[in-house]
């Protein structure tokens, strides 16, 4: 999935196009009776690349984890 992202580089904002892989979780397993045995496993996100236009550009690890952050966000609009 690509999310529109916007960073700031020397004062200038730059619009970026953060490809990322939605990485699904898995439900933990129930006993009998539906209680929890082992614990959920969460949806991930994994980063995969940054762009303008064609070209591919380098995040910090600040930048992603913002670009990060404003996926989960756009996510959990959708599903609502």
């Amino acid at each position: 999935m690509t999310i529109p992202h916007t960073i700031e580089r020397e004062g200038v904002a730059i619009k970026v196009d953060c490809e990322f892989a939605l990485i699904e979780g898995e439900r933990g397993s129930r006993n009998s009776y539906g209680a929890p045995e082992t614990p959920d496993v969460p949806d991930e996100l994994e980063f995969i690349a940054a762009t303008i236009g064609a070209i591919e550009i380098q995040l910090t690890e600040t930048e992603i984890k913002a670009a990060t952050h404003a996926a989960w966000k756009q996510i959990n609009q959708v599903n609502l």
